[in-house]
């Protein structure tokens, strides 16, 4: 029995041939732009998680610094970021002081430097950690502090935005640090911290900042009577 052929009807290997390249890199392109869409949905409900704050809030650099440092743990290993977070939760009661007033960047690093002397973490990785996580929590111009959102109206020691501008914002940052566009270099853990610290909201001797858990405390306008609030650090008080 002979089979006709219609030579109308090109053969399926014309077709393929003649669009299956395009198809192919508009399919890959949309593959790509939805796996970036995933992970940045993923990287927006972790730390949604690990901030417990609600859309349309506001955030301030040491909070995303603390949440950051676990993030980026739990992809090395889930234990250490729950260590790490147990930790850090420890520290924020026991470093808080009369006035509520506690610096989350302080217990943050210390709770980084507890998982790595529990051997979580080995202190390479959570150098590189500590480093990646200040660099993504900044709001600011300013790229060499951490700040908190204490303080009166222009106080240059505030940094904070609302939530889902400063999620876009560190998800890009951390995007170019995992594709090597961004050196995220290492970030020693003894690192003194460099964030807004007011028991009267003030910045300390290095600038703007406190200088560690009793250290140096200075505030040109506090926020209970408008007036300079001093706090010397806990070996000159005796003098």
């Amino acid at each position: 029995m002979n089979i006709e052929t219609n030579s109308d009807y090109p053969k399926l290997s014309s077709v393929q041939g003649s669009d299956n390249t395009s198809d192919s890199a508009d399919i890959q392109v949309l593959a790509t732009e939805s796996s970036t869409d995933a992970q940045a949905s993923e990287f927006g409900t972790m730390m949604r998680k690990i901030l417990g704050t609600a859309d349309g809030s506001q955030v301030n650099e040491e909070e995303l610094f603390a949440s950051l440092i676990e993030n980026r743990l739990s992809k090395h290993s889930e234990e250490a970021a729950t260590f790490y977070r147990q930790q850090k939760e420890g520290f924020l009661n026991t470093l808080r002081r009369a006035d509520g007033y506690v610096s989350v960047e302080d217990a943050a690093l210390k709770a980084l430097k507890a998982t790595v002397d529990a051997g979580k973490v080995d202190s390479a990785t959570a150098e590189k950690v500590n480093s990646e996580a200040f660099k993504a929590a900044q709001l600011d111009d300013n790229a060499d502090a951490l700040y908190d959102g204490r303080g009166s109206a222009g106080d240059p020691t505030i940094a904070v935005s609302d939530l889902e501008s400063a999620l876009f914002s560190m998800r890009a940052v951390i995007e170019k640090i995992d594709v090597g566009d961004l050196e995220s270099g290492s970030r020693s853990l003894e690192s003194a911290p460099t964030s807004s610290a007011p028991t009267a909201n003030g910045p300390s001797s290095t600038g703007n900042a406190q200088d560690g858990s009793g250290g140096f405390l200075w505030k040109p306008v506090s926020e209970s009577d408008g007036k300079l609030v001093v706090l010397l650090p806990t070996e000159l008080k005796g003098l």
